[in-house]
């Protein structure tokens, strides 16, 4: 193996020749038969030119033809990329679980440029090349189960989307074989589950939830004397729906009535912890709230454009805020919050009141500084 290269940016070029001298058949010297280049990225090297030159026996066209060994262990045949760039984005995917932006920024500072449909295109190479290596050690597994194994089966589909089925055993949380799915049917789960067992065996007892398809797949299972037992979470959670499913609606209809999750939603983004909310009562509307963002840089505060009364929030904004400034208000000196502050129609009908610095009640005419206050309107600033 050979490098050569330049400093004008182009890419080094190696050379690969055949390892082998001599012809596996008759043993005679082997001749340079033709040489191909292509172009390579691996994440020790980078991007290069591998130039590779073959070899082959002059006895006859017959014998098999002299190829660079080191060449076929850096990178699949007739691919780009080398071996050590697939595992990497595949664990950096699947196991460090980055995405695909993640994945290029990192590639970046190796000197590694990928395009977004290049880093999908590798990790499905990855997937691919697990699935093929798990198969052929399938009987090491199988061997590390020296007590057998439970098989643990269950699907999970969306509506119209499909889904997976996952096998695995119940002792050592191993996934035994997984497919994707269309539907949960015995057409499409029944050969999952026989190569799953042509694989490790038969299992100690089959675990699945209530679903008609998972129960014909196993059905030729149970009747070779193997116990096919239900998953107590998915009984339950069955005996529970037929037991409270009708209260259960009821609940959730008078929760969508409520909007209750429309306002719980409207908390969760004044909590946000990308910026801190500061709500005011400008002395022209008393009644009004406008909302300043303080980034986290400590900078000045950011107004989101107009006037105060622009601002006002909507009406589930501003319950969320009477929960907020009741939950953060400091308990009083003589004791614990009273009960009233608890109760969920103060926090919907008493006016969240936030006084200026120097006033001890509410209202325009009685603020400290009087008719020299802030002016109703606000000009903004350039």
């Amino acid at each position: 193996m050979a490098c050569c290269g330049d400093l004008n940016g182009t890419p080094p070029s190696i050379a690969f020749a055949a390892e082998s001298t001599h012809c596996s058949d008759c043993g005679q010297a082997l001749s340079p038969y033709k040489s191909q280049s292509r172009v390579l990225v691996t994440l020790a090297v980078g991007s290069f030119v591998a130039r590779e030159f073959r070899a082959h026996c002059r006895a006859g066209r017959q014998h098999p033809v002299a190829a660079p060994q080191r060449l076929a262990e850096l990178a699949p045949p007739g691919q780009r990329f080398g071996y050590d760039l697939i595992v990497w984005v595949g664990l950096a995917r699947y196991h460090r679980r980055l995405q695909r932006s993640e994945i290029q920024a990192e590639l970046a500072h190796r000197g590694i440029a990928l395009s977004s449909g290049s880093v999908s295109a590798l990790c499905d190479r990855f997937l691919l090349a697990l699935e093929t290596l798990h198969w052929q050690r399938a009987p090491a597994l199988r061997a590390a189960m020296p007590q057998g194994y439970a098989l643990h089966l269950d699907a999970t589909c969306d509506q119209g989307q499909g889904g997976s089925f996952l096998c695995l055993d119940g002792f050592t949380g191993w996934v035994l074989h997984a497919i994707k799915i269309a539907s949960e049917n015995e057409r499409e789960l029944r050969p999952a589950v026989e190569r799953t067992l042509a694989a490790f065996g038969d299992p100690l007892a089959t675990v699945r939830d209530l679903g008609s398809g998972v129960a014909k797949a196993v059905a030729a299972v149970h009747q070779r004397g193997i116990p096919d037992l239900l998953c107590h979470y998915h009984f339950l959670a069955a005996v529970g729906k037929r037991l409270l499913d009708e209260d259960h609606t009821k609940l959730r209809g008078q929760l969508a009535r409520s909007r209750l999750r429309s306002h719980l939603r409207d908390l969760l983004l004044l909590l946000s912890p990308s910026c801190v909310h500061a709500t005011v009562n400008t002395p022209a509307d008393p009644t009004g709230a406008c909302v300043a963002r303080f980034p986290a840089a400590g900078s000045l505060p950011r107004f989101d454009g107009g006037s105060a009364s622009a601002l006002r929030f909507s009406r589930p904004a501003q319950r969320s805020l009477r929960v907020v400034a009741c939950t953060l208000a400091e308990p009083p000196k003589g004791g614990p919050f009273p009960s009233k502050c608890f109760g969920p129609c103060r926090y919907l009908l008493e006016p969240l009141q936030l006084l200026p610095a120097g006033a001890t009640v509410a209202g325009r005419d009685l603020h400290p500084l009087g008719h020299s206050a802030f002016p109703r309107r606000t000009s903004n600033m350039r």
